[in-house]
């Protein structure tokens, strides 16, 4: 549950765990990415093709995130732009405590960006209590009848980024025919 802006983009889940690390990424950024799943080791795919420089936290992939443990990494790393984490780790089925490790963060002055596509209509996340700055789910992983809500859903706490992007999608069925353009289309 959040009050604040939400953001629906025409695409699959992932499209907006992008557009999140497209728009907060600028070459050079130091970016945590908490691994303790295929999907939250994913992440890094992204903050490198944007530029920026990867460092990650790994924890077993068959454990939630142990806020204590990662409380103590955190005092002696915190030099972060962002950090990005999974709520639900789907192959494994680990359910992250994702609005804790946000508040930890925030202790730190690092934004977060939270994958929840496959957790966000099956379990509760408090967006604004949990201080998180980007919350990414899709519908489409949940129920019949959350199916109709959107096809992606982007939350926004904040959005500290000096670029806009600007989402497009192509008409032809290439491996690239998603694509994120920085510009804006001429009719903006």
């Amino acid at each position: 549950m959040s009050t604040n802006e939400a953001f629906i983009l025409d695409g699959e889940g992932i499209l907006g765990l992008e557009a999140a690390c497209a728009s907060l990424t600028e070459p050079g950024d130091k970016v945590l990415v908490i691994d303790n799943g295929i999907y939250g080791k994913g992440f890094a795919d992204f903050v490198t093709m944007y530029g920026g420089k990867v460092e990650f936290y790994t924890a077993p992939y068959t454990k939630a995130i142990d806020v204590e443990a990662f409380g103590k990494y955190l005092e002696k790393n915190h030099d972060f732009k962002y950090a990005t984490l999974v709520h639900c780790d789907t192959p494994s089925g680990v359910l992250n405590p994702v609005e804790e490790i946000s508040k930890k963060l925030h202790e730190y002055g690092i934004m977060t960006i939270v994958d929840s596509v496959s957790g966000m209509f099956g379990e509760p996340i408090h967006v604004d209590e949990g201080q998180i700055d980007i919350l990414c789910g899709d519908s489409a992983d949940h129920k019949k009848e959350k199916e109709n809500l959107c096809k992606n859903l982007l939350l926004c706490r904040y959005f500290h980024s000096n670029r806009l992007i600007f989402l497009a999608r192509s008409d032809s069925h290439d491996a690239n025919s998603d694509l994120l353009n920085t510009q804006p289309p001429s009719s903006f």
